[in-house]
């Protein structure tokens, strides 16, 4: 009997994480291009599966070289700065990944509603990092409770900042899939 180290566990782990991220990007496109073009459902155009390929490395890639930064993520100048850039340019990739498997645009969209998209983007996630900075609660202090607990405090019983904070939430997250609506039927 053979015991696996913790490396080999990892390895398998991560392989598998890799195989799941796959066929999930290679069903979502190719049943995209089903119901737009017709294709089969599972596709076998070549675009699809290096699409597929492409976010696997690319995340892959990005998981690498987070664990070989040192710098301090709770920073401001990251919080608010590096990290937005870096996610608007992570999606600006993604989302010319999906439109060049799912419409056949070109590899590197130039459309202004993509710019504008990943922009967005960025900016949601500086404005959530304000937003955990003026929050009354601390993580930290509070104890681990169960999810009803936090229905109830959250959405219950809401104070008038969680109230705002729903609000602000909601309408970005409905606009931002307003625009990617409209960005991928144009």
């Amino acid at each position: 009997m053979t015991h696996s180290t913790s490396e080999e566990k990892k390895e398998k782990g991560f392989n598998k994480s890799a195989l799941k991220i796959f066929l999930f990007f290679y069903l979502f496109f190719s049943l995209f291009r089903f119901f737009i073009y017709g294709d089969s459902i599972l596709s076998k155009d070549p675009t699809v599966i290096l699409t597929a390929i492409s976010i696997v490395v690319f995340l892959i890639v990005n998981s690498w070289l987070k664990s070989l930064l040192t710098i301090n993520m709770n920073k401001k100048k990251y919080r608010y700065l590096i990290s937005p850039i870096k996610s608007a340019i992570a999606t600006y990739i993604i989302i010319s990944l999906i439109r060049y498997a799912i419409l056949q645009d070109s590899f590197v969209a130039n459309n202004i509603e993509v710019i504008m998209f990943s922009i967005m983007v960025g900016i949601m996630e500086s404005v959530g990092a304000k937003i955990d900075d003026v929050s009354p609660r601390d993580p930290k202090k509070e104890p681990d409770r169960p999810l009803k607990y936090y229905i109830d405090k959250f959405i219950i019983n809401a104070k008038p900042f969680h109230k705002v904070m729903f609000l602000v939430y909601g309408s970005c997250i409905s606009l931002l899939i307003f625009i990617f609506i409209l960005m991928m039927f144009e």
